[in-house]
């Protein structure tokens, strides 16, 4: 169901219900189902049918009633905090909203960014600062400390580099670099913001890695250029 919601084909899902004559609560979803959402009456309902379930610990249904009573930030904080699935609230949102919507942005700033200066996960970095709309942090967050690039915040106590090394030293990272940082003018300009130094050291380390992996040539080509 939170699927079909967040797709907004509320009407495919209204037939599944209507032969989902298995399901003991088919009846009373579908009635519910049956009448216009859009409503502020059936709006409430939809509420307060999502607050019941989360008094009885329903989460990812409760989710679903917020959903049909158009509270998507409600229905995302369920997913993250009670169901405990960041990717999946991901998903519904984008699939919600878009990707420029106001929820999306909130659990990127609020939610994403506060993470990956925890564990140093320059892949999710990259794709946060893209998914925001600034190219530019998306190319530097690639080779400077991911940390030193987000403002400390209390859900970011701290650095756990060293237990996840793979998710900053991942030799395919200078392939995502080159790509990136002449995409587009905002792009290339967080690349020049990268000092010549830093870049020299990220190509050296990348470098290192794929010699120890047995890519003497990669590792040689990767020096040249």
């Amino acid at each position: 169901s939170l699927y079909y919601l967040a797709l907004k084909k509320k009407n495919i899902l209204q037939d599944l219900w209507r032969i989902a004559h298995w399901h003991h609560e088919q009846a009373a979803t579908s009635r519910l189902l049956a009448n216009d959402l859009r409503e502020p009456r059936w709006k409430i309902t939809a509420l307060k049918n999502a607050y019941a379930l989360l008094g009885r610990r329903r989460f990812e249904y409760a989710a679903t009633f917020f959903l049909l009573a158009d509270r998507l930030r409600d229905c995302a904080h369920i997913l993250i905090n009670q169901v405990g699935d960041l990717q999946l609230a991901i998903a519904i949102t984008r699939a919600y909203e878009g990707d420029n919507g106001p929820v999306l942005k909130e659990i990127l700033k609020e939610r994403i960014l506060p993470q990956v200066a925890t564990d140093s996960n320059r892949w999710m970095a990259s794709w946060a600062f893209w998914m925001l709309g600034r190219g530019d942090m998306a190319v530097r967050s690639l080779i400077p400390p991911v940390e030193s690039l987000i403002p400390s915040t209390p859900s970011s106590p701290g650095s756990t580099l060293q237990a996840k090394s793979y998710l900053s030293n991942d030799p395919a990272l200078i392939v995502l670099y080159k790509q990136l940082r002449e995409k587009t003018p905002q792009t290339l300009k967080g690349a020049s913001q990268v000092p010549a130094q830093a870049e020299w050291a990220f190509i050296l380390r990348n470098a290192r890695l794929y010699d120890r992996m047995g890519c003497d040539l990669l590792s040689l080509d990767l020096v040249r250029h």
